[in-house]
C-alpha cells in the first residue's frame, strides 16, 4: 500500500475514534446514574487522545500533508440509516460501533506503516469499546424501565404482592385481577417457601394473563430471567448486587432497605428501585423492625430512584405514605379480603384523580 494512502487512513480513523468515544460518552454522562460508566468512557477518550497526540508528533507534517479532505468521498455521502437516530440507545450503538472501527481499522494501519507499538494498543481500546457497549446499553436498558416503572405507579401508586398469605380466599389470577382492574399495573410475584418450579409458573401465569402488567419476582433472579420478568427484588439476605450486576440481563432491581446508608449504597451498586419497610407492624413478615415514616422520608429524599414502601400499609395510612415521599405502597396483607382491597383500590384512584 502507498504509504500516503495509509497515512490518510491512519489520520481519518484518529479522528473517527476520538469523535465516536465522545459522542457516547455525552450519551452515557446525561443518564442517571451512570457516573462508572461516564468515567469507563472518558478513560477510553483519554487514552485514545494521548495515542493520537504520540502519533501526530511523531508522524509531524507528513501526516498533516497527507490529509486531503478535498479528495475524500466520504464527506459527501451519507446512508438513511446514518441520517436518523430513534433514541438514545441507536445513537450510542452508533457511536460506539464508529469507534469500534475506527480502533480495529487504526491496529490494522498501524501495522502497515510499520508503528509496533500501535496495533496491540489499538486492540485492547477495541475490546474496551466492546464491554463499554455492553455495559452501557443495559444501562439505557434499565434506565429505559424506571421510566416504565414511575410512569404505571404515577397512574396507580399501589404495587401488588401476591404471596401465601392474601390468596387463602381468593386464587392469585382472582388477586391480580381485582388489582388490573382497578388500574394497577405493578405486580411482585413472591412465594417465599415455594419451590422454584411454582414461583417460575407463577409469574409466567401472572405475565401472559395481564401482558401490559411489569412482573416483578422476589429473590430469584433465575426464575425471574426464565419468566422473562420486567425485574427482580432483592435483600440483604438475597444475592449480592455486586454480583447480581453480571447475570441481571435486561431485568429491572428492586433492594429492600431500612435506613439511607444502605438504599444509597444499593443504588451505587446498581439497584434501580428501593423497597422500604417494614413502615408500620406487620403480619405478614415475623420478627419485623418497623422502619416508620421517617425512613420513607429520609430515603425518599437521599436516592435519585423510586422508593416503594410496604409493611403494615392500609387504606387507614396510605395518603401518609405518599406524602412522606414514597412513590408507592406495596401491599400484601391490605388486599388478602377482596372488599377490603376494593375500598382500597377505590381510596387509591381517588386521591390519584
Amino acid at each position: 500500500m502507498e504509504k500516503t494512502r495509509a497515512l490518510q487512513i491512519l489520520e481519518a480513523n484518529l479522528n473517527r475514534l476520538r469523535e465516536g468515544i465522545r459522542v457516547a460518552e455525552d450519551v452515557i454522562r446525561y443518564s442517571p446514574g451512570s457516573v462508572k460508566l461516564y468515567a469507563r468512557a472518558k478513560g477510553l477518550r483519554l487514552v485514545s487522545g494521548k495515542l493520537e497526540k504520540e502519533l501526530r508528533e511523531q508522524l509531524g507534517r507528513e501526516l498533516i500533508r497527507a490529509r486531503r479532505l478535498e479528495l475524500d468521498p466520504g464527506k459527501e455521502t451519507a446512508s438513511a440509516e446514518e441520517m436518523s437516530r430513534t433514541g438514545e440507545s441507536a445513537l450510542l450503538s452508533a457511536n460506539l460501533k464508529r469507534a469500534q472501527e475506527a480502533a480495529r481499522t487504526l491496529e490494522e494501519i498501524s501495522k502497515v506503516l510499520n508503528l509496533r507499538a500501535y496495533p496491540q494498543q489499538y486492540k485492547k481500546i477495541r475490546f474496551a469499546l466492546y464491554a463499554l457497549e455492553a455495559s452501557a446499553q443495559a444501562h439505557l436498558t434499565a434506565q429505559f424501565r424506571v421510566r416504565e416503572l414511575r410512569d404505571a405507579l404515577s397512574r396507580f401508586p399501589l404495587n401488588l404482592v401476591i404471596d401465601e398469605l392474601n390468596t387463602k380466599l381468593q386464587s392469585p389470577m382472582q388477586l391480580a385481577a381485582r388489582y388490573h382492574r382497578a388500574g394497577g399495573r405493578v405486580i411482585q410475584v413472591r412465594y417465599k417457601n415455594m419451590p422454584a418450579a411454582v414461583l417460575l409458573k407463577a409469574a409466567q401465569s401472572v405475565a401472559a394473563r395481564f401482558p401490559e402488567a411489569l412482573v416483578i419476582v422476589n429473590d430469584r433472579v433465575d426464575v425471574a430471567r426464565a419468566a422473562n420478568a420486567f425485574g427482580v427484588h432483592v435483600g440483604p439476605q438475597d444475592i449480592p448486587l455486586a454480583k447480581l450486576s453480571t447475570l441481571r440481563g435486561d431485568l429491572l432491581v428492586g433492594y429492600s432497605a431500612r435506613t439511607t446508608d444502605t438504599a444509597l449504597r444499593a443504588v451505587e451498586a446498581g439497584a434501580d428501585y428501593i423497597g422500604v419497610g417494614a413502615v408500620f407492624p406487620t403480619d405478614s413478615k415475623s420478627r419485623v423492625r418497623v422502619a416508620g415514616l421517617d425512613a420513607v422520608r429520609n430515603i425518599a429524599k437521599a436516592v435519585d430512584a423510586p422508593v416503594i414502601a410496604i409493611g403494615g400499609i392500609t387504606a387507614a395510612n396510605f395518603a401518609s405514605v405518599i406524602k412522606a415521599g414514597a412513590a408507592a405502597c406495596a401491599v400484601i396483607s391490605a388486599v388478602a379480603d377482596p372488599k377490603e382491597a376494593e375500598e382500597l383500590y377505590a381510596l387509591v384512584k381517588k386521591l390519584t384523580r
